[in-house]
């Protein structure tokens, strides 16, 4: 099925990949055409592979985005997966290289950040608060 686009309506640009000319020169653009070209998007590089600490690769949008639907849904609603989701989504959806480094800093951010509730470590007593063990006493 093919869309046509009329002269009041928002016309695709010449130049995209799925739009093509009519014979008196009006634009008409395949919704196959469109909807391959928005999937495609996905499988734009990142700005910089990830290595996850299981061993996997990050290369394209689309593993991002598979990283992120594998998550629990309770990882998947804190704020800082749902903003990385946000802005994976814009990137994917502009194919813009700018959206993409952001996306990919996010995405980047949202992996090392410990999860939310998590215990870490504890760091060691400060000096003034060790205890001291043997040694020499002051005098």
């Amino acid at each position: 099925m093919r869309v046509r686009s009329s002269r009041g309506a928002r016309s695709q640009s010449p130049n995209a990949p799925h739009s093509e000319r009519l014979a008196d020169g009006r634009a008409y653009t395949s919704i196959v055409g469109r909807c391959l070209w928005h999937l495609s998007m996905w499988y734009a590089s990142l700005s910089r592979f990830l290595l996850l600490a299981d061993g996997r690769r990050l290369e394209t949008l689309a593993d991002a985005r598979q990283l992120i639907l594998s998550l629990p849904a309770r990882d998947q609603a804190q704020e800082r997966w749902q903003r990385a989701a946000a802005m994976l989504m814009t990137a994917a959806t502009t194919g813009r290289r700018d959206h993409i480094v952001v996306a990919t800093g996010m995405i980047e951010r949202a992996v090392t950040e410990p999860t939310q509730g998590a215990v870490s470590e504890k760091k060691p007593p400060a000096r003034s608060i060790r205890r001291r063990t043997g040694g020499k006493k002051r005098a």
